[in-house]
């Protein structure tokens, strides 16, 4: 059989093959066939059994002591683990063994390769010496089990995670996710994706020799197979910190400023993005049940084994949570379940991976919660909220690849602002299509916030009292690390259908994380209104930006509301006025 590649946007068929059994026959049962049922199991960090599914695997009958004869060969198996083989051979002579490969796929499709850094594809033969004996046409049952005990033994784990991944991607999603080899064994430290080249076949993801159970970030790697080969990746790679700014350097290896350092963050967050969005969106649990607990949630786990084959929450460099800014370390905990020490995570915005990764995921996931770990409670006492819920398959249809693919957040920005000025993207956002654009693209602003990109207004606020002034101070904390150059405040009317005030655009690239503000230089109208800040991307120029049309290439804060009453002298000649004119009536 030929193997091939997955060609560009091809499925994978569907998930609900995952507990097919697949029965090929080399010829007709007679009493001189033999048959044999083989179960194949893979072992997870806490030491569960799981059946393996889509490697490739071949089966042969013994004739004689010097040729073997294949015995009908399933190729690759289906997800349950159990492959039948069906062969002719000599009465008396029904010895059996097979071998089991790395290679994964459905169909005589291969869809990627593991093997160790001489290029050697993996391989066991089972049993590993000798034959099993068939008893005859009716079949017999045999297991072969591998554990995690090898590296060699431990590539088949990793062949689960991205059997899982590349079937989501491929399926749920449509994207293009040619073949691909993976390089693991025990020479190899850190774990990275390289393209190589624009021919399929020529990527290589590398796996750390301890990340054989980080099955997010086997996940993650993936992701950046995915990006190369979708249009949604030009980073330039290197060192990185998942918290770290990489634009301007701050708890990042280095400073790469904002072209560069944005594409990095964009490309690291879009990956793990996409490995998360796997996990809820295409059910792993359903899909492989029986996992630790841990590799079904919400939670960036990055386990360091060290040699160690039964890892629990001793063994984490550290957890995630892509929800909210929190995250742990440490803390032994054996059953899976998330313990141990949390601490409040830094965002430090586009340059940011971990900012990247939490807003797309606000975006994405359909739960809107209110983020109660976020920045809003040392600066405003308000939690913000995620109001958006595109779902996987519209974020990536319909925002993500929208115009030829994102490569920044900048990019993403743009896209989902966009759709913010139709109904049906309106409608993705708290289930308001009739709501005005600048009302949904301040309720995206909401999640901007949390994740540390927007600036956050700050007074006036409508929890206060009315204000007596015709020309307030609007105070706003800056975010997005100190890269953002270029501000500007907007004032609403109550129902968003005007833009009753737009200050200019606000110039000093000296702003560090300090509370500003901004008085305008004309009264405004009295009333109820809304209000939001805006802040420019690290990449953009003051051209960009300098017209109430270009608003939205800039990042918007969620809205605060307050209402402008007349000031006390005001209102007393106001009743005076009102006072003669009844007077006048009664003449």
């Amino acid at each position: 059989m030929r193997m091939g590649t997955i060609p560009s946007g091809a499925g994978r068929g569907a998930l609900g093959g995952l507990l097919a059994i697949l029965v090929l026959s080399g010829g007709t049962a007679s009493a001189d066939s033999g048959i044999a049922n083989v179960t194949f199991t893979w072992t997870d960090r806490l030491g569960n059994p799981h059946p393996i599914g889509y490697a490739w695997t071949d089966g042969f009958y013994n004739t004689t002591l010097s040729s073997n004869n294949s015995g009908g060969t399933p190729g690759f198996m289906p997800g349950s683990g159990v492959a039948v083989y069906t062969g002719s051979a000599l009465i008396g002579n029904l010895d059996f063994f097979g071998t089991i490969y790395s290679n994964y796929g459905i169909g005589g499709v291969e869809w990627f390769r593991i093997r160790d850094a001489g290029g050697n594809t993996y391989s066991q033969r089972w049993p590993s010496a000798g034959f099993y004996t068939t008893t005859g046409p009716l079949g017999d049952n045999f297991g072969f089990g591998v554990d995690n005990n090898t590296y060699q033994n431990a590539s088949y784990g990793i062949g689960q995670a991205l059997m899982f991944a590349d079937r989501y991607a491929g399926n749920r999603l449509g994207a293009s996710a040619p073949f691909f080899f993976v390089d693991y064994d025990s020479t190899l430290t850190g774990s990275f994706y390289n393209k190589f080249g624009p021919a399929a076949g020529n990527s290589r993801i590398r796996i750390d020799r301890n990340d054989w159970a980080s099955w997010d970030v086997v996940m993650h790697e993936f992701g950046h197979h995915v990006a190369a080969w979708n249009n949604l990746d030009a980073s330039p790679g290197g060192d990185h910190n998942i918290e770290g700014d990489n634009i301007g350097g701050t708890g990042a290896p280095a400073a790469l400023g904002a072209d560069q350092g944005s594409k990095l963050a964009w490309g690291e967050g879009f990956g793990t993005y996409l490995g998360l969005t796997a996990v809820k969106y295409g059910n792993l649990a359903a899909a492989i049940p029986g996992l630790p607990a841990d590799e079904y949630d919400t939670w960036y786990d990055d386990y360091d084994s060290s040699g160690t084959r039964a890892l629990n929450y001793n063994h984490l460099n550290f957890s995630l949570n892509i929800e909210r800014p929190e995250g742990l370390r440490g803390g032994a905990n054996p059953n899976g379940s998330n313990a141990g020490t949390y601490v409040l995570r830094t965002l430090r915005g586009e340059g940011s991976e971990y900012s990247v990764m939490t807003a797309m995921w606000d975006y994405c996931d359909d739960a809107n919660e209110a983020h109660s770990f976020s920045v809003y409670h040392a600066k405003t006492q308000r939690w913000c909220s995620d109001r958006v819920n595109y779902g996987d398959i519209d974020a990536w249809n319909r925002v993500i690849t929208a115009n030829g693919g994102s490569k920044t957040f900048r990019d993403y920005w743009t896209n989902i602002t966009a759709d913010a000025g139709t109904a049906t993207g309106r409608g993705k956002i708290s289930g308001l299509a009739t709501m005005q654009k600048d009302e949904a693209v301040a309720a995206l602003g909401e999640s901007l916030e949390a994740a540390g990109i927007a600036n956050v207004p700050v007074s006036p606020d409508g929890d206060s009292a009315p204000l007596n002034t015709r020309r307030p101070t609007f105070s706003f904390q800056e975010q997005n690390s100190s890269n953002s150059n270029f501000f500007r405040v907007l004032v609403f009317s109550n129902d968003w259908a005007t833009l009753v005030h737009g200050s200019p655009v606000i110039n000093d690239a000296t702003f560090a994380l300090s509370l500003l503000d901004y008085t305008p230089t004309v009264d405004l109208p009295l009333g109820t209104f809304w209000w939001v800040v805006l802040n420019s991307p690290a990449t953009a120029n003051l051209a960009d930006i300098d017209t109430n049309a270009e608003r939205y290439a800039m990042y918007w804060s969620g809205a605060r509301r307050f209402t402008l009453i007349p000031t006390p002298g005001a209102v007393a000649i106001l009743g005076l006025g009102g006072l003669l004119a009844a007077r006048r009536r009664r003449s």
